[in-house]
């Protein structure tokens, strides 16, 4: 089973909204994030509710536990957006800054660079990466092993995987062809 995170679909997977309740996701063979659809707004609002928040935190604990019994993320990329500070309210942040990336175990530095060339790396994606006709960021990653799916003319890596074990998450951009053109 395949749960889908922040688009809803008919078919083949079940899909859950930003707000809606999460299911326990532990149950679920493959999970697929789609931080396209988390806006900034979006992610201040779930910051600002408790009740949201702890959503968010519990869905990465449970993804965590996943990665570990050897299951895999999917996530489409977007850049790193940082909760906005309440004004007045306190500055100080205890731990990691909340972040839409917050909701999985572990995840790239991100910046902010396009372009339309790529070498796909990893056969299995494949079919996938030749659907994205555009990419808009390159990955890299400091305490954890980045593996290539794609690279740019650079040689950055534009889409890649981080493994754990048994498990790994990979980080795509999206499909921007998300049909392919007609003949």
């Amino acid at each position: 089973m395949i749960l889908v995170i922040g688009t809803l679909l008919e078919g083949r997977a079940d899909c859950v909204a930003w707000y809606s309740t999460f299911p326990n996701i532990e149950e679920y063979d493959s999970v697929i994030v789609n931080l396209q659809s988390l806006y900034q707004s979006t992610l201040d609002d779930l910051y600002r509710n408790e009740s949201e928040w702890n959503k968010i935190q519990n869905a990465c604990n449970e993804m965590n536990i996943m990665v570990a019994n050897g299951r895999e993320i999917f996530c489409l990329i977007n850049e790193e957006l940082q909760r906005t500070p309440v004004p007045g309210g306190p500055r100080a942040v205890h731990g990691p800054i909340p972040s839409n990336y917050s909701i999985l175990p572990a995840h790239p530095s991100v910046t902010r660079k396009g372009g339309a060339s790529k070498v796909v790396v990893s056969r299995r994606f494949r079919p996938y990466m030749d659907q994205v006709e555009k990419w808009s960021y390159e990955l890299t990653a400091h305490n954890f092993y980045l593996s290539p799916i794609a690279r740019n003319k650079s040689g950055k890596v534009i889409a890649g995987t981080l493994s754990f074990g048994k498990g790994s998450i990979h980080f795509l951009p999206p499909r921007l062809n998300a049909h392919p053109k007609r003949r």
